[in-house]
């Protein structure tokens, strides 16, 4: 298969924002925009493929002799019957295991090797003799960690625990069931800090192992900092992110607590690597802190940041280092703000910049409603996730702060869109560290069409982020390469990569693999050149 992308000199200039391309045996299909439906990420039946082989088949029992088999003469068993049948039906096929005890006439046969398990089921239907067949199919547990506290956690999978509507969650469970999260996935807290004693949280966050092996007072991994072993703090700038506070342990506790390990709550990852960036204390965040952590997280490869703090002031420091980030492929996470109002009209920030690679965050109760301190926004909010009576890990110690405002030490429960945003965060790096081709664009993208319209009208995508449905909704493939016929021993991994090298007049030809479902799924900017 091949096919030729060009941009026409003089008349118009090919610039896709999200462009999802897939190579197969039938051509090139291009996309101007991810575009998914229910139907598109919802396992009908939430049966998964069909056991490989295998079909269970409910015969007719009768006292005569088989329509399919006529001439079928003696006294035989009824598993000799069903045999006899399965022959005329399908050749090879064999009676495995037979269930007239519960359902009469139930059986799983077993089909000969290499047979389609749709063919064989359809002539299995047609036969007079059969009142249904069906795939055998594998449903999936829906895994649950052992953590004691789990069960606490309605935001994760909401039963009505709390008072609140069944269902009204971010599908923790379906979601886990498909992917649990990757150590290696970077995502940087830009908080108060976390307490890196605290045993929910220690093996979920990143350690520096360049600089804890390199030499003292050198910056060995060349990110801006030396010794920077879990992060660094950029309000008192030293190595060491400690919370004094409270609010970066709770938000870390959202993203990534470790889960599975029969202690306390699970984080929407059960693995990942969270790095500490200090950029708030009691006090609030400083602006010049925020702008370097940016920088720093960026340099040590975060592809998620998480920033659950906001204000009225405008910066266009800030606005430009989140923008900077999104050229390097950096998602960045806000809480819209708490205070009731509509965003539309009194913009909060970082929430409200007009930055493509901002997710703007409000907050839902136990009820999927509006939660009573959330800020909200129409045109300028994206998503919605659970932000009322929220629990999380804390420090292990209690701070000033947790005694003025009431906060346990270990594990509490908060309020607010700081609450929700962590949610988002989590959601977003499940997503990526299972399908790391996506972009920024397709993360976002993703994660707003697929949530669930429970909050119409005060939000863009009118929802609550689903992270089941969004991990459904990634295309499986491989990446296809593509080909500069003026260097034809040389390929690319990427369109645009092999744009970026070529030259006016080249010839790029993307190819996939054939019988296999190859994919091109990136952002394409000709950046003028004329190239067929």
């Amino acid at each position: 298969m091949k096919e030729q992308i060009q941009e026409r000199p003089g008349a118009w200039r090919l610039l896709l924002g999200s462009v999802l391309i897939f190579c197969t045996q039938a051509g090139l299909v291009a996309a101007s925009e991810f575009s998914f439906t229910l139907a598109d990420t919802v396992n009908c039946g939430g049966a998964s493929a069909a056991e490989p082989g295998e079909l269970l088949v409910r015969f007719v029992s009768r006292d005569t002799a088989p329509v399919t088999c006529p001439d079928l003469t003696g006294p035989r068993t009824a598993r000799a019957v069903r045999e006899a049948i399965c022959g005329q039906v399908l050749a090879g096929t064999s009676v495995h295991q037979q269930y007239d005890g519960v359902v009469p006439g139930l059986t799983l046969v077993h089909l000969p090797q290499g047979t389609s398990v749709t063919d064989a089921m359809t002539r299995f239907a047609a036969c007079g003799d059969v009142l249904y067949a069906e795939p055998n199919y594998r449903y999936k547990l829906h895994k649950v960690p052992n953590d004691p506290n789990y069960p606490k956690q309605w935001d994760m999978d909401n039963t009505g625990q709390s008072g609140g509507k069944k269902g009204a969650d971010i599908r923790a469970p379906e979601a886990w069931d498909i992917h649990t999260g990757v150590k290696g996935f970077l995502i940087a807290i830009l908080d108060t800090g976390v307490d890196t004693t605290h045993p929910d949280l220690a093996l979920n966050l990143w350690m520096n192992q360049q600089e804890m092996f390199g030499k003292p007072n050198v910056d060995d991994d060349g990110n801006g900092q030396a010794d920077d072993f879990y992060g660094w703090d950029f309000i008192g700038n030293k190595s060491d992110p400690v919370d004094d506070v409270y609010h970066g342990t709770y938000v870390a506790g959202i993203i990534g607590a470790f889960a599975n390990n029969m202690m306390g709550i699970a984080g929407v990852n059960w693995t990942i690597s969270m790095i500490t960036c200090k950029v708030a204390d009691k006090d609030g965040v400083k602006l010049d802190a925020a702008v370097a952590a940016v920088q720093y997280a960026t340099a040590c490869g975060a592809k998620v940041i998480n920033a659950s703090w906001g204000g009225p002031q405008y910066s266009k420091s800030l606005k430009d280092a989140i923008e900077a980030a999104g050229k390097k492929g950096v998602l960045f996470v806000a809480s819209a703000g708490n205070g009731s109002v509509n965003n539309d009209k009194v913009p909060v920030y970082p929430a409200s910049y007009d930055c493509d690679n901002i997710i703007s965050v409000m907050a839902t109760d136990a009820n999927d409603q509006i939660a009573w301190p959330s800020n909200y926004g129409p045109k300028t909010v994206d998503v919605a996730e659970p932000g009322l009576n929220v629990l999380s890990t804390t420090p292990m110690k209690e701070t000033e702060s947790m005694t003025k405002d009431g906060v346990t030490a270990q594990y509490g429960a908060l309020t607010g869109t700081s609450v929700a945003a962590p949610h988002v965060s989590g959601v977003a790096a499940l997503l990526w560290s299972k399908s790391p081709f996506l972009s920024v664009y397709h993360v976002k993208h993703i994660l707003m069409q697929t949530a669930d319209k429970v909050v119409p009208g005060l939000c863009l995508s009118h929802g609550r982020v689903n992270a089941a449905n969004a991990l459904k909704a990634v295309p499986t493939g491989q990446l296809g390469r593509v080909l500069n016929t003026r260097e034809p021993n040389n390929f690319y991994t990427s369109i645009q990569s092999a744009i970026d090298a070529a030259q006016d007049g080249d010839t790029l030809i993307a190819e996939g693999k054939a019988g296999s479902n190859t994919m091109f799924l990136e952002q394409i900017d000709f950046k003028g050149k004329a190239i067929p």
